[in-house]
C-alpha cells in the first residue's frame, strides 16, 4: 500500500510540472496575442480612417476583440485553478501515506509484542509439560507402590481364609448296614480361619457301564449351619461308644430314585469291582471373614482291583466338568488401575522464537 501510494505521489508530480510548463506556455501566448492584438489595433484607426471602415463594422470588430479576450482571461483563471486542486489533492494524499505509514507502524509493533507473548507462553507450556510428566511418573511409581501392597494384601488374605472340602470314600463292609448302599464322607477346614456356617448338600447316583448321568439340582440331601474352625472336621474322630465309631454316608439311589440295596446285582458289582461307579455331587456354601465361598463338586467312586486297569467313561468326564469354586471376597481390598499412558504418547512443545 505505501508503494502504491508514493507512486501516485510521482504521477501527481510529474502532472503538476506539465501542467505548469502549459501554463507557462498559455501566459506567454496570450501575452504576446494581447501584445500583437494592441499593437493591431493601434493601428486600425489609421487604417480605418485610410479605408474609411463604417462605424457598425468597427463595433462587430471590437465586440469580437473582447469577447476573445475574455475567453483567453477564463482559460487563464482555469489552469490556476486545476493547478491549485492538482496541489490540494498532493498535499492530501501526501497526508494519508504519512497517516498509513504510522498506522502501519503501529500494527507492527502490536504484532511483535503478541508475538513474544506467544513465545513467552510457550514457555511456559514447556515448563508445565515437564512438571506434569514428573508428577505423572511419581504418580506411577505410587501407583504401582499400592497396587502391590494391594495384591500383598490380597495373597495374605487368600492364605488366611477358611478352605472347607467334601471328601467322599469308598465303603467298607462296616459302613453297610440295614442293606443299604452308602457313600461314607468326611468335611474338613483345611484353612487358617473359621467358617461361620456351612451348608452342604449332596446326592449319591450308581451308574452302569450302559447308564448316563444326569446331573439334576433338585431332591439333594445335607445340611447346613454348621461351625466350623480352623482344623475342624466332621465328623469328628472321637466314637460314639467303644465299639460303633461315628459316621458320615449319603445313601445311593439308582437313576430312577430308589435306594439300592446292598444285596441288588448293581451294589454287587460296584463293591466287587465292576464296571458300576457312583457320581456323588452337590453343593457347599460357607462364608468366612473375607467373604463367601461357594463349591459344585463331583466324584466318581470305584474300585480298581489288583492286576486290573480302569478306563474313564464318559460318565466321569460328565462328573469332572460340574466341578466348581466361586469365591466372592467381599472384604478383599480393590484398587482402580488406570490405563497406562507412554510418555511417547504425549507430543513434545516447541517453541520458535520470533525473529528480531
Amino acid at each position: 500500500m505505501p508503494d502504491n501510494l508514493e507512486q501516485l505521489l510521482d504521477d501527481l508530480r510529474v502532472l503538476l510540472d506539465a501542467i505548469k510548463g502549459s501554463l507557462q506556455e498559455q501566459i506567454r501566448a496570450i501575452r504576446d496575442t494581447s501584445e500583437t492584438t494592441n499593437e493591431t489595433w493601434k493601428k486600425i484607426p489609421t487604417y480605418l480612417s485610410e479605408l474609411c471602415i463604417p462605424a457598425d463594422e468597427r463595433a462587430k470588430a471590437d465586440a469580437h476583440r473582447k469577447k476573445q479576450h475574455r475567453q483567453q482571461i477564463w482559460l487563464t483563471w482555469g489552469t490556476w485553478l486545476a493547478f491549485i486542486a492538482a496541489g490540494v489533492y498532493a498535499g492530501v494524499a501526501t497526508r494519508q501515506l504519512r497517516t498509513m505509514n504510522k498506522t502501519y507502524g503501529e500494527i507492527e509493533k502490536q504484532t511483535k509484542a503478541a508475538q513474544n507473548a506467544a513465545y513467552a507462553a510457550c514457555l511456559n507450556a514447556q515448563v508445565a509439560q515437564a512438571t506434569f510428566l514428573q508428577v505423572k511418573s511419581s504418580a506411577s511409581d505410587s501407583h504401582a507402590a499400592t497396587i502391590a501392597t494391594v495384591e500383598q494384601a490380597a495373597v495374605g488374605i487368600e492364605t488366611e481364609r477358611a478352605i472347607v472340602s467334601f471328601s467322599p470314600r469308598f465303603p467298607i463292609p462296616e459302613n453297610l448296614i440295614n442293606n443299604q448302599l452308602v457313600i461314607p464322607f468326611s468335611l474338613k477346614n483345611d484353612g487358617k480361619s473359621a467358617a461361620l456356617s456351612v451348608t452342604v448338600e449332596f446326592k449319591a447316583i450308581l451308574l452302569g457301564e450302559k447308564d448316563t448321568l444326569q446331573i439334576t439340582e433338585k431332591n439333594f440331601e445335607g445340611w447346613k449351619g454348621k461351625y466350623f474352625a480352623a482344623g475342624d472336621e466332621f465328623p469328628g474322630k472321637a466314637s460314639i461308644s467303644e465299639h460303633k465309631p461315628m459316621t458320615a454316608a449319603v445313601l445311593v439311589r439308582d437313576t430312577k430314585g430308589a435306594v439300592v440295596a446292598v444285596s441288588s446285582q448293581g451294589a454287587k458289582d460296584f463293591l466287587s469291582g465292576g464296571q458300576e461307579i457312583v457320581a456323588v455331587y452337590g453343593h457347599l456354601e460357607y462364608p468366612d471373614f473375607s467373604g463367601i465361598h461357594k463349591v459344585r463338586f463331583c466324584y466318581p467312586i470305584f474300585i480298581v482291583l489288583a492286576g486290573t486297569g480302569h478306563k474313564i467313561s464318559a460318565n466321569e468326564i460328565t462328573c469332572a466338568k460340574y466341578n466348581h469354586q466361586n469365591d466372592q471376597y467381599t472384604a478383599m481390598p480393590k484398587i482402580n488401575t488406570p490405563t497406562p499412558m507412554s510418555l511417547d504418547q504425549i507430543p513434545p512443545i516447541n517453541c520458535e522464537k520470533p525473529r528480531e
